[in-house]
């Protein structure tokens, strides 16, 4: 058993219900967590003694109730009587919701699973956490446990890493050709202690520029220098929109990896309202 205090970054969750933070120590050695000891549920306030066993039934192609608890909830302000419905898998509540009857008073059923496990276990993002657990073999990582979580202080991480990252691409017009055929002329980088353009067009310039021979190498160049540093957060204008769509796209041209996530995984993108741009354990 081991025990370690970071702050935690970034969260996520498997159809398992198996919940992934990912940090940094105050030293800035990189930690993993894995804690499969909390599951996702829902609540149903009305007709809940003559519910309670056939919910309990419910099996969907793998997708299952695996337990359900009566409580008295004060609910609009009187006293009633609820069922807790526990469920396997937090990214499949649908199938469990279409076996059930649309008239019935189902409460917090489009709750984040990451979110509620944030809010039933008293867990602000960035503050200091402690897990205690079984220590896992992970190259990304300087830690990686799989235990329980908790936190006993407000501490908030001082003066996180962040990293601002803007584009300047060849062309004024726009369209969905553009990406295609116009390419990325320089990237900037500023942080701690870090400024820098890297850039592929030749001129006289200051010492922060850096000069690569390929659009290409310009973009091997920006994955090298971001993973050396290492930000807790990226912060840009139009970046979800412009600047990471557009540097993905051209890396993909020249088949570059993006590796920029503290898990060594790729920059990706969630669709919502709006796409955002997602580098796992950085803000």
């Amino acid at each position: 058993m081991v025990k370690i205090e970071f702050y935690p970054l970034d969260i996520d969750y498997d159809e398992e219900a198996v919940i992934k933070l990912l940090g940094i120590t105050k030293d800035g050695k990189k930690v993993c967590v894995y804690d499969n000891g909390f599951k996702p549920y829902f609540w149903i306030f009305n007709n809940v003694e003559k519910l309670k066993n056939k919910i309990s039934n419910i099996n969907e192609n793998g997708i299952h109730v695996t337990n359900v608890e009566m409580h008295n909830k004060i609910y609009l302000g009187k006293e009633v009587k609820a069922l807790k419905v526990y469920f396997n898998n937090p990214k499949r509540i649908r199938t469990i919701l279409d076996n059930l009857d649309d008239n019935l008073n189902k409460v917090e059923i489009d709750i984040n699973f990451a979110k509620r496990y944030l809010f039933d276990n008293n867990l602000v993002m960035m503050n200091l956490t402690q897990v205690e657990g079984e220590l896992l073999q992970d190259d990304n990582f300087d830690y990686c446990i799989k235990g329980n979580v908790k936190q006993e202080t407000q501490e908030f991480l001082d003066n996180p890493k962040v990293l601002a990252v803007d584009i300047e691409v060849y062309g004024s017009l726009g369209g969905e050709e553009k990406v295609k055929n116009d390419p990325i002329l320089m990237i900037g980088l500023l942080g701690n202690n870090l400024k820098k353009v890297i850039t592929w067009k030749k001129f006289k310039a200051p010492n922060y520029i850096e000069f690569v021979n390929s659009e290409a190498e310009m973009l091997e160049r920006f994955v090298e220098i971001f993973n050396n540093y290492m930000p807790d957060i990226i912060v840009g204008y139009n970046s979800d929109e412009f600047d990471f769509p557009y540097i993905k796209a051209r890396a993909e041209k020249y088949g570059i990896r993006l590796n920029l996530g503290l898990d060594n995984t790729s920059l990706r993108f969630k669709s919502g309202l709006e796409s955002t741009a997602k580098i796992n354990g950085i803000i």
